[in-house]
């Protein structure tokens, strides 16, 4: 072979060589590239909204007490902690809205939150939200969220008549006041329809794991996160029905020294003829027995506000059979009462006074009591001379 075509020949086998050995640095190099590409993409996956959302919930938790949750005379929840809070969803954005609830021992109040458009600050409904059970009145509320739809579910009725409105409550920051309420629903208790609805899981404002799992989680992915993961039972509120539970457990199955029920003595007070209520006894103002039974004062310049009252609070509206004073020439018949007065000086009170803020059932016969036929306060309600215990 000549020298000079193997010369080339070298060169060539050379070249061959090099490119050879150079490819696969080059497919290192597009693969680490490509690793890096997808690094880079995967950080875009951000959580800059939620993490924004999160620390403006956060600012409102830190300053709940310039919140006006207030509520005159009422007593704070000493088994909760001050405020809590929760997350829920009452719009179409994949944020959710923060609920600030201040508790107090018989109904609670709520301030609704959400994160204006830009995500610089919150805006807040001007109207509060009140549920839980009323020491006086019959009033109850509960709240919680529809599981298949961006908005609350509200219903309000009253113990003493069973009337009861429900509310679908939702939020939209555009509006100066954020908060709709809207009636879908009013009648009795017993026929409200049932919805799919959920626990809302409220947690002490000192405890932030909520905001500090929200700040973590990636945009736009919120709701269905929250849907993977499913609806949680109150996690305050689920200790305290726990401990509600327990205890009415134990006063179900609670037996007097003889061995017999409570259930069984109610029967048997009835058995005998023996009318039986049951209700809790409260001493309250003269202004307090006008709210409790949302009426105007009867005898407007001639009232005493200092004058108080030994009432049962009957749990239901019930019908009873006592004399009617202004009708004494006739039998006694059956009028529905919703609560019970015990007069000064009479065996009842005296019985009752040590069952103050407690809940107890009485039984009494027809001439134990009657219906007043003037304005005394409560007003048209039944006064009771004498009764029975039942424990």
């Amino acid at each position: 072979m000549p020298n000079g075509i193997a010369v080339k020949l070298k060169k060539f086998i050379a070249l061959a060589l090099s490119l050879f050995l150079f490819m696969p640095l080059c497919s290192g190099c597009s693969n680490q590239n490509g690793a890096n590409t997808e690094a880079v993409n995967s950080a875009k996956k951000v959580n800059v909204i939620n993490a924004k959302v999160a620390a403006l919930y956060k600012k409102v938790l830190a300053n709940a007490d310039k919140y006006n949750l207030n509520e005159a005379d009422s007593e704070i929840d000493t088994s909760k902690s001050k405020y809590s809070y929760a997350l829920v969803n009452m719009s179409d954005r994949d944020i959710p809205e923060l609920i600030l609830r201040k508790n107090y021992k018989y109904v609670s109040r709520s301030k609704v939150f959400a994160a204006n458009k830009d995500y610089s600050d919150v805006v807040s409904s001007n109207d509060l939200i009140c549920d839980g059970v009323g020491d006086i009145g019959g009033f109850r509320a509960s709240l919680s969220q529809y599981a298949d739809s961006n908005s609350l579910s509200y219903v309000e009725w009253s113990s003493g008549t069973g009337d009861t409105e429900a509310y679908k409550v939702t939020m939209n920051i555009a509006d100066s006041n954020p908060l709709k309420k809207e009636k879908y629903w009013s009648g009795i208790i017993t026929d409200l329809p049932k919805q799919n609805t959920k626990n809302i899981n409220f947690v002490s404002t000192d405890d932030t794991t909520l905001l500090d799992n929200l700040a973590k989680t990636e945009d736009n992915t919120y709701k269905k996160t929250v849907s993977n993961k499913g609806g949680d039972s109150n996690s305050e509120d689920k200790d305290s029905k726990k401990s509600g539970e327990n205890a009415s457990k134990k006063a179900d199955s609670k037996k007097s020294a003889s061995g017999e029920s409570l259930d069984s003595k109610i029967k048997a007070e009835k058995a005998s003829g023996r009318q039986v209520v049951s209700g809790t006894v409260k001493v309250l103002s003269y202004n307090q027995v006008l709210e409790a039974q949302n009426i105007q004062d009867p005898n407007p310049g001639s009232s005493d506000p200092n004058q108080t009252f030994m009432i049962l609070i009957l749990d239901n509206k019930t019908s009873v059979t006592l004399p009617h004073s202004g009708d004494m020439g006739n039998p006694p018949h059956p009028s529905d009462a919703t609560m019970m007065a015990f007069d000064d000086g009479s065996q009842a009170k005296q019985i009752m006074e040590k069952y103050v803020n407690k809940k107890v059932y009485v039984s009494f016969i027809v001439n134990d009591g009657f219906f007043p036929s003037d304005t005394g306060l409560p007003l048209g309600e039944p006064h009771l001379c004498n009764l029975k215990v039942i424990e």
